[in-house]
């Protein structure tokens, strides 16, 4: 004969009660993981050369020659 062995229902609800905060852990740092993920390929886009502006700096030679100008006067 094989005896049923079922555990009270009281030890029930404290496994329920004690897994529960990981399974929420889990379900947490998964979606958590999905919004870093999604900001670091947003990140990724902004600092994409493609997407920068072209900034236009003048020859070196012209901006001493314009402090140095400005020096004399």
């Amino acid at each position: 004969m094989k005896q049923n062995q079922q555990l009270p229902l009281s030890t029930l609800m404290v496994l329920s009660l004690a897994i529960s905060p990981f399974l929420l852990t889990i379900l947490l740092l998964k979606t958590w993981e999905k919004y870093l993920l999604e900001l670091g390929k947003f990140s990724e886009e902004i600092f994409r050369a493609e997407q920068l502006p072209l900034l236009s700096f003048s020859d070196h030679s012209s901006l001493t020659q314009t402090a140095s100008d400005k020096q004399l006067n």
